[in-house]
C-alpha cells in the first residue's frame, strides 16, 4: 500500500534568468526573495512563484531569477497552510541553490554557491501575495 502526501511537489522550471558580471569577485552576497503564489482550488495545484536576487553590495555580480514551483494537494487538512508557505519554499529552494551553483561556474567566474537557508521568514510575505482561483 502506498501512502501518498496530500501536498506533492510536481517540478519547476525557471521563467527567467539574468545575470550581470562586472567582475569576479563577488563580495559578501546579498539574497533578496519575493514569493507570490496561485491557489487554484477547483484543480488542486499550487503554483509558487519566487523571485530571487543575488548580488553584492558593489553590483559586481548580480544575478536574478524566476522559479515557478508546481504542487498538487488532495485535501486542505490543519497542516495546509504550512506546507504552502513554509515548506513550498523550502522544497523549490535546492533547486535554485544548485541552478545558481551551474550558471555561475559557466559563466567564466568562481561558482556562486549559496548557503542552505532557512526560508521560513518568507511565510507572512507569501501569505499576503496568494492569488485564490476558485
Amino acid at each position: 500500500m502506498e501512502n501518498k502526501s496530500s501536498f506533492q511537489f510536481k517540478g519547476y522550471k525557471v521563467a527567467r534568468t539574468l545575470i550581470e558580471i562586472q567582475s569576479g569577485n563577488a563580495n559578501e552576497l546579498t539574497v533578496n526573495f519575493e514569493p507570490k503564489g496561485t491557489l487554484n482550488n477547483v484543480d488542486n495545484i499550487f503554483n509558487l512563484f519566487l523571485h530571487v536576487n543575488v548580488f553584492d553590495k558593489d553590483k559586481m555580480v548580480n544575478i536574478e531569477l524566476e522559479f515557478i514551483g508546481e504542487y498538487t494537494f488532495t485535501t486542505k487538512d490543519e497542516n495546509f497552510n504550512n506546507f504552502l508557505f513554509v515548506n513550498a519554499p523550502a522544497i523549490l529552494f535546492p533547486y535554485i541553490r544548485s541552478y545558481i551553483t551551474a550558471l555561475t561556474s559557466l559563466s567564466g567566474i568562481s561558482p556562486i554557491t549559496l548557503p542552505t537557508m532557512n526560508l521560513s521568514g518568507l511565510k507572512e510575505k507569501l501569505s499576503k501575495n496568494i492569488e485564490e482561483i476558485n
